[in-house]
């Protein structure tokens, strides 16, 4: 995944704002594919209004089915993919509730846009953790996230440690040393 600095700080802002409880925003990308690997590159950033959340607390959120649809349209109007956007409160894990809420919407998108791009950043104060989604394989890990400002920042991500850990976060001193 590849977001500008600014794209990157903005969405980290607007997930982050109602700490405890969860919020959401919507990041537009186009895709690039060379072989085997695919980079999903951040176009723009969509918030989720306030007032389109169903439920919105600490440990769930649920998203109006009318803010999808305007998802969908904004997509395939400017032939577009998404990366679905939240936060949660402390530096956990994707949970179940995370799992069964992105592939609901990722079928919606591919009802409509079946070669759209679909992929996930979840943020907490402390980490953030990435993964793509494809209709034949499900959930799959991201290797890295590229914020491009002044200077390139690289979150990366091992996949044994995807689901608990990053050690991109552990040994980000030493990366930058070098």
């Amino acid at each position: 995944i590849r977001i500008s600095e600014q794209d990157y700080n903005r969405c980290r802002t607007v997930v982050l704002n109602d700490l405890p409880n969860e919020s959401a925003a919507f990041l537009l990308v186009g895709q690039k594919v060379i072989g085997s690997s695919r980079e999903l590159i951040v176009r723009r950033m969509v918030e989720v209004p306030k007032s389109e959340y169903r439920i919105q607390n600490h440990y769930h959120l649920d998203i109006s089915p009318k803010v999808i649809n305007g998802l969908i349209s904004l997509c395939e109007q400017n032939g577009l993919g998404v990366i679905l956007c939240h936060s949660h409160p402390t530096d956990s894990i994707y949970s179940p509730s995370d799992d069964h809420g992105e592939k609901r919407i990722a079928e919606s998108i591919w009802k409509n846009i079946p070669n759209a791009a679909v992929g996930s950043l979840l943020i907490s104060p402390g980490k953030v953790r990435a993964r793509i989604w494809t209709p034949s394989v499900g959930n799959m890990p991201v290797s890295s996230v590229n914020v491009i400002g002044r200077y390139i920042r690289n979150i990366l991500f091992s996949e044994r440690h995807h689901k608990t850990d990053n050690l991109g976060d552990i040994y980000d001193r030493q990366i930058l040393a070098f």
